[in-house]
């Protein structure tokens, strides 16, 4: 004897707090094409992207892919460098000096930044995530501007994974 079980849709019972550690939970993805230019030394300015997010989970971990374009110019012969940071809800969770160039022509040079950061944020309230550059020396950045000046975008994409 055999049966046959035909079903047209399968759906999860999410409030019943059933998951497999992991597992992505649920993703969100974020773009910005804002363009930015960054003239001050030091100080950190906004990409543009703001990954807000409500964790099903207070135990989940919070995966952030992010990826990034702009242009770097020199000011001098020493080159030039910057520093990038995640926020979570205003507090610094992630900072770090990572480019830098020693162009001498005083061009205008690409720049790709992107990060995978895990952060466990124990809460299941909305959590914002922001990216920030600063320009530590050198000259300008400028944010989701290409080389070819068509322009660029910031992109993230966030996932909660269960624990």
């Amino acid at each position: 004897m055999s049966s046959t079980l035909f079903v047209d849709a399968i759906e999860p019972n999410l409030s019943s707090g059933v998951h497999i550690a992991g597992h992505v939970i649920q993703t969100e993805s974020f773009i910005s094409d804002n363009y930015i230019d960054i003239t001050s030394v030091n100080t950190f300015v906004d990409v543009g992207i703001s990954c807000a997010f409500t964790p099903r989970f207070s135990n989940s971990k919070l995966q952030l892919v992010f990826s990034g374009a702009g242009l770097m110019k020199n000011a001098g012969a020493t080159g030039g460098a910057c520093a990038i940071r995640l926020k979570r809800s205003g507090a610094v969770v992630w900072s770090e000096d990572w480019y830098g160039y020693t162009d001498l022509t005083n061009a205008w040079v690409p720049m790709n930044y992107s990060f995978h950061f895990i952060d466990t944020p124990n809460t299941t309230s909305l959590v914002t995530y922001t990216v920030e550059l600063a320009r530590t020396s050198g000259g300008n950045i400028r944010i989701s501007q290409l080389a070819n000046a068509t322009g660029g975008a910031a992109r993230a994409t966030l996932m909660e994974i269960a624990q």
